[in-house]
């Protein structure tokens, strides 16, 4: 991956998920979605803080801004059991 790429995934089990860049790699995830209630959270391994994102039939989080690192690094979860982000490699 390169400084510029779009980074996405399209998730399809209820269960979370972690996208844990290599190191020195930084990410800037601009959006998640799913169907059901949409979590997003930033971990380390051992803490984590997420945000609810909505209880709608189909939630999103838009212009969020979550930038990600080999040591902080994003979470992802949909209740209804398909979730997606998208962002790109700032470093």
């Amino acid at each position: 991956m390169a400084v510029g790429d779009i980074i996405n995934d399209v998730l399809t089990s209820a269960t979370w998920v972690s996208f844990q860049p290599s190191a020195g790699t930084e990410i800037m995830i601009l959006m998640s979605w799913g169907s059901g209630v949409v979590y997003t959270r930033l971990e380390d391994g051992v803490n984590d803080s997420q945000i609810i994102v909505t209880t709608s039939t189909y939630g999103a989080s838009m212009n969020m801004k979550m930038g990600i690192t080999n040591t902080n690094y994003g979470g992802f979860y949909s209740s209804g059991g398909t979730c997606a982000y998208s962002g790109i490699q700032i470093k």
